[in-house]
Parts: C-alpha cells; structure tokens; sequence
C-alpha cells in the first residue's frame, strides 16, 4: 500500500504522528536529512530507525543479491574508467569533452531505465556518432553484467517482484520516506514494488502535491489514498525585512536570532565565515582540494609509459614524508591507485595521452575523501536552505544576498522529441516543481517562527526567482543604518594628467559614474582583477557563452543537437585547454541552458524576420575630436529593420529602464550614435536595441522605435521586458548633446574628484574602503 500524507506543517504531522503511522522504517534522501528526522521523532517521544535510501538500498541487495552479482558493481569512478577504455579503444584521443557529454547522456538514460531497447528507442532522437558510442556503453555494460546505481535499483525491484524471498528476509513492515525532493524513475519503480509488500507513506507539503503533474515525480507514484494531517491551530508572526548594503553584511546583522539560514541550496565554508558571530555549523569542506591542485599541477602535461608516472608518484610520496604533507600523500595514493585500475582494463592503456590523464584525474577526485567541518560551540545555529524543516518557535533571519550562488531551478534540457519519449518512460525536471518545492518551504519556515529577511539592497531587481518567491509574502523591506566609524585617512596620490585618444563606451561610463574611478581605473590602471589559471571567472565563462552563440550562428541557418553538441564541446575544451577545473559538468549545464534558447531565438528571429546577422561588429574609427572604439555583440540589419543586442549572463546590470532612458547608462545609446556615425543605421528605420539576459530570456529589456516590429522579435524570445520610443531620434540628439558635454569635461579634467552620481556607485566600486567620499549607504 502506498499513500501521500499531506501537510501544512511538517510540525503538525510530528505532532500527530502517531495517528498516521505506527512505528515506521524512517528513509531519507541522505545523512543530513536522516539526522533531522530521528532529532524530530525523538522530540516528540519517539525512537525510530532512519536510515539514508542509500543505506535501505545496500541492506536489502545484501539479503537478495548474491557475492557474485555484488562482485560486478562499479561506483562513477570505477564507471569513468571503464567506459572511458571502451571510447579510447573506439574513438582514439578524441575530444575529451564528447566523452564528458556522452558519459552524462548515458547514465541519464539510465536512470529512466537499464533496458537496451528502451535507450535505443531514446537515442534515435539523438546525433548518430553520440548514438552509436552510448549504445556500445550500453551493450558492454549489458553483456558483462555490470550493475551501476541504476542497474542496483533494477535488480532489487526485479528480485522483489520475482517473489520467493528468504525466510529470513528483513522488509519492514511498514515504510515513512521523508525529506525527498526528487526521485529518479528507477528509485519510483522500486517503491512501487515495495508498495505491494509493505505500507509505504511519503510525507509532502499538501502545496507541493496540488501544484505537481504527472511529468514530476510526485505524479508519477500514481497513488489516489491521500491522508491530510489537521492543521494546528497556529498563530503566524509578520514578516520584517531590512535591506543591507552590499558587502556589509556582518554589519547589518544583528546578534538576536536563534538561527541564521543563508540563501543558498547548499551553504559553502566561506559563506559561513561571512557571519561574524559564535554559531554551531556543520558543513562539508573539500580539504584534498588544494592538495590535489599542487600534484596534478605537476602531472596535466605528461605524456608516456603509465609505469613511469607510477614511479614518479611513489618518490613524491617519499618526499611528501619527509616534509609531512599528508594530504599530497594521500592524493598520490589515490591517484595510484586509479593508474593500476586504468592499466588492468586494458594493454593500450599502458601509455599515457591527455585524454587517459583527464579520465585519471576525473576519476581520482571522485575517490577522495569528503569530510564535514562542524562546530558545536555558540548558542545560535547557522543553516542552509534544504535546512529549513524542523525548526520551530525560533527567531530566524534568512539572508538573501549576491554572495551567494544564484538561485535556480533546474529544468531539463531536452529537445520537444525527446522530452515526449522521456516523460512517457519517467519524470522529468521541471522548474516550477522545485520553485513550489522553496516555496513550500518558507511558507512552512514563516509559519512556524519569526522570520526577518535581511535582502541586499537591489538584489531583487536581477534575482527573479527570489522575487518570484517573495511575492506570495507581505513586508515592507527597510534599510539598516549603518553606525561605522568615518574614516580619516585615504589613498590621495598626486594627480597626473595623461592625453584623452580614445574613448569606449565602458570608460565613459565610468567616468559617467565617478571621475575619482575613472582616474584610478584608467590613468593610474589599479582597478583589481584576480585571474585565477586553474578556475574559469564569470568573465571567462561570458566569453565562452558569447563564442558558442558566435560560432553556431555564424556556421548553421537551422537548429542541429548535434551541430549544437559539437560546437559546445569544441569551444569548451579550446578554453578549458589550460585550466585544471574540477567543475566540467557544471559548466557544461549553465552554458547549454544560457545559450541553446537564444541561438534557437536567433535563428527564427533571422530566419522570420530575414535579416543578416555578425557578431562583435566593431565600430573602430577617428572621430572629430578623438577616437572611438568598441563592438556591438550581435547586429542584424534587413529591410524590416536593424537589430542591436547585448548578451548578459544576468539581468542585474540593466534591471532599470529608467537608468537606460535617463542615459545614466550609456552603453545602448553610445552603439547607437557609433553605428550611425557609419551609417550602418539610418533615418526612420524600424530598429530593435537593448539587453539579452542570457539566463531568463523573458527577463531580457528591449527597446524600438516600432511597436509593431518590436513585438516581432519579443515574440521569439518569450514575452521580454519591453518599452517603444517613438521619438527615438530626439532621444539620439539628446544623448550626442550629453556625450559631447562629458567628453569636454573629461578632455579638461585635471583634478577627478570622487563626487558619484550615485551613492549606489560607492556600493560596487573598488576603492569604496579607501575613498574619501566614502559611498556606504546609511
């Protein structure tokens, strides 16, 4: 029997518990969450087994699974390995971030299911080359018998459904599953199996079961016995919220709350560290990161016999000994370890090509140890966002801020062909699932106990899903006065005036901001940029999203998944060349889903709207009084009309229409003039201008002269953020007036005194703790 026990609080079931279970096997997604649900029961009197799915699942395959079928289990490190033999043996030293993208591909399909039939129905929807290897992957993987997590899953649901189990076979007579936020089609056809021997109940927020479909994996369970936990009687506090100012948030504050909840998904070390106060923590720390770095570093670039490398290590470690770096040792150790298992696959893998050392060390880092940092000591407690269940009658302040990875829900990536036969076979990822999944959350969080929000001053500008989130709650945000000491002494080198030759559109803008920066940005050149060799930057990663976009249009007039695939993983492994990122995976997610939608858009928007489309069009020339440089990132000219964008990987940077049409941002006009000054656009032509946010298209700011010709490029791009201009020629002549003014001014400047135009200027700017204009708000 499987039924879903619906709630409004967590905290009513526990207290009523008893009504609706008797004394269950507690399973839970992982550790953390198994810890809070045995703390849960036991504060109301009860003393049950929790165990992780993982734990459950390895209990069981141990009773039903003989040694032999347990001897043939490979984890993703050993997997990596072995099917990175079976590419090498058919592919050569090819492109390493194929094997990457296959390897994701096949152990997702997996996940839908272990069947051959099934994945190959799958894969003719998919680019024949990548086909026919995930096929061979799922041949071999069949032929030998080999069982992944996946394949786990199958062979305990086949043998559970075979029946004649052991006499003595442990299944719980009765199941509770708490804390899961997504299940993959193998974990729901176990459960379903499961369902027929023993009473299964899974706990779930009554929102999340009225918002979910049957694409999600809630709908998938297919159950119509639904218990509903009375709603105690409760009395909800209102919700403060203040607004700090970037950067000062040990500031801002104050040390009165119970608990502190950061929000991010998943806290990291350093976000912790940003509170200033004595609170209890548990978290995990990569402590073999650095080391790793300092070994691999010496490894990336060989190249030879697998036996010398192998000597080569072990007088490493002798030498990590005598110095007693015992984190390089245990690197080395590891990494050993994993040559012996790449050279017993196979006799080829006796020597060594960058593609065997990228396999390695994949392989490798996946094998160290995790740990967790805790700290028991203070009297406040400091979580993250899949933290917030359990807590109750505390005071809790939730901080929202730019420190922190930006919050997103995932979707799947998959063409319309694919997602139909995926979702007809298992669930699929859908955003607003896990946006209602958060949202459930703080409404049980904000039910349960006083809550204030501490939100960045204009984060919710740019972050549309937190204001997607914050918009079902009433508060009015304040700011936090900030009582700190003034300064009395700042950085005041003697002036030094260089020739004005060249201007851009950025270094007017920073004059435009403050002529203090723009003296120490331009003319002393101090403004800081930390370049890290081993890490990809946000820069970085902007530049290869824009090269994507590039190269694909400039190559294809229609959209091809594997063209595409091709041309993401060339590009990708042209910059990572040089980096040591242990991240490729999540590179890979974040620059398919920031430009698979705006090259799709692109290329209707040429095709519908015929017009001819380059990118980084530059606009290099002498003006009157100096020269102009710079390029337009895409600019499309037809008989329609003329198109100029900008691509950003957030819409923070122009999240006001008003900045832009009061020319407090100048970058859009300073294009426009540019082009003009060419000729390459001209009188009352129809034209479309403005920003693409990269990662929500629907947030991207559109201008036109034309309503007309304005709706038909939004059209493509689902419903952007858009204003006309019909006057756009006054606007035009009123910025040139503008643009000719500063440029006189910064020509005779000799003093650039820090007078911002805006105190929000101060926020951002580099020489904020130094300045003697200050700029802290509040």
């Amino acid at each position: 029997m499987l039924k879903y026990i619906q709630y409004q609080t967590s905290e009513d079931f526990f207290e009523q518990y008893s009504h609706f279970v008797s004394s269950p096997l507690v399973i839970c997604p992982n550790p953390q969450k198994a810890d809070e649900a045995r703390s849960r029961f036991e504060r109301v009197g009860a003393s049950l087994d929790c165990l992780t799915i993982s734990k459950f699942m390895q209990d069981q395959i141990g009773e039903l699974l003989d040694e032999e079928t347990l001897g043939l289990r490979k984890n993703k490190s050993a997997l990596t390995l072995f099917l990175g033999a079976i590419w090498k043996k058919l592919k050569g030293e090819t492109n390493y971030m194929e094997f990457v993208q296959a390897f994701n591909i096949f152990t997702e399909l997996r996940s839908y299911s272990v069947e051959t039939s099934v994945i190959e129905g799958v894969l003719e929807l998919y680019d024949d080359s990548l086909a026919e290897i995930i096929i061979v992957f799922q041949k071999v993987m069949t032929d030998l018998d080999i069982i992944d997590e996946h394949g786990a899953y199958n062979l305990l649901t086949q043998r559970i459904r075979e029946g004649d189990l052991p006499v003595d076979h442990n299944l719980p007579e009765e199941v509770l599953l708490y804390g899961f936020e997504t299940m993959t089609a193998s974990q729901l056809d176990l459960l379903k199996i499961l369902s027929t021997r023993t009473k299964i109940g899974l706990l779930i927020h009554e929102h999340l079961l009225e918002t979910s479909t049957t694409m999600d994996w809630v709908g998938w369970l297919k159950t119509d016995l639904v218990e509903s936990v009375p709603a105690l009687k409760r009395e909800p506090s209102p919700v403060k919220a203040f607004e700090y100012s970037p950067g000062f948030l040990a500031h801002s504050l104050p040390r009165e709350h119970d608990v502190v909840i950061l929000g991010a998904k998943k806290n990291q070390y350093h976000y912790i560290q940003e509170i200033p106060y004595a609170f209890q923590y548990k978290q995990s720390v990569d402590l073999f990161s650095h080391a790793f770095k300092t070994v691999w570093r010496e490894l990336e670039e060989y190249t030879g016999p697998i036996e010398r490398l192998k000597n080569y290590l072990i007088e490493k470690i002798s030498e990590f000994s005598t110095s007693q770096k015992y984190f390089e040792i245990k690197v080395c150790l590891v990494i050993l370890n994993k040559l012996s298992e790449w050279e017993e696959i196979s006799d080829e893998n006796q020597s060594l090509g960058h593609f065997d050392l990228k396999i390695i060390r994949d392989a490798s880092e996946l094998d160290l140890p995790r740990l967790n940092k805790f700290d028991p000591n203070g009297e406040g407690v400091i979580r993250d966002l899949s933290q917030t269940e359990g807590l109750t009658q505390k005071k809790v302040a939730l901080v929202i801020g730019s420190q922190y990875q930006r919050l997103k829900f995932s979707d799947h990536n998959y063409t319309d062909s694919i997602e139909a036969y995926l979702a007809a076979i298992g669930p699929l990822r859908r955003s607003d699932f896990e946006f209602n999944l958060y949202l459930a959350k703080l409404k049980e969080l904000i039910t349960l106990n006083q809550v204030d929000l501490f939100i960045e001053q204009g984060l919710l500008k740019s972050e549309k899903q937190w204001k997607r989130l914050l918009d079902h709650f009433d508060f009015d945000a304040k700011p936090v006065t900030l009582n700190l000491k003034s300064k009395t002494s700042y950085y005041e080198p003697e002036v030094r005036v260089t020739p004005l030759e060249r201007v851009s559109s950025s270094r007017l803008q920073v004059y435009t901001d403050c002529p203090k920066k723009y003296y120490f940005s331009y003319i002393e050149k101090l403004e800081p940029r930390i370049h890290l060799k081993e890490h990809l930057d946000s820069m970085e990663l902007g530049q290869i999203q824009h090269k994507i976009i590039e190269v694909y249009l400039s190559n294809y007039k229609e959209f091809d998944e594997a063209a595409y695939l091709k041309t993401l993983n060339e590009t990708l492994e042209s910059f990572l060349e040089k980096k040591n990122q242990v991240q490729i995976e999540g590179i890979m997610v974040e620059t398919r889903a920031y430009t698979q939608k705006i090259i799709s858009a692109l290329l209707e928007i040429s095709k519908d709207l015929q017009l001819k489309i380059e990118f980084e069009r530059d606009f290099n020339f002498q003006g009157e009084k100096l020269q102009y440089i710079g390029s337009v990132d895409c600019f499309g000219t037809g008989t329609l009309l003329d198109l100029v964008l900008d691509f950003k990987r957030s819409g923070f940077s122009f999240s006001s229409q008003t900045n832009i049409l009061e020319f407090e941002k100048n970058q859009l006009w300073f294009y426009l003039s540019r082009l003009k000054d060419l000729g390459l656009i001209v009188g009352e032509k129809p034209i479309v201008f403005g920003y693409i946010d990269l990662s929500d298209l629907s947030n991207s700011l559109l201008f036109s002269n034309d309503k007309e010709v304005l709706s038909l490029v939004t059209g493509h791009l689902g419903g952007s953020r858009t204003k006309v201009i019909e006057d756009l020629a006054s606007y035009l002549n009123d910025y040139r007036e503008l643009e000719d003014n500063l440029l006189d001014e910064l020509i005779a400047q000799k003093a650039f005194p820090p007078s911002p135009r805006d105190t929000k200027v101060c926020d951002f700017c580099f020489l904020n703790a130094t300045c003697s204009r200050g700029g802290l708000n509040g």
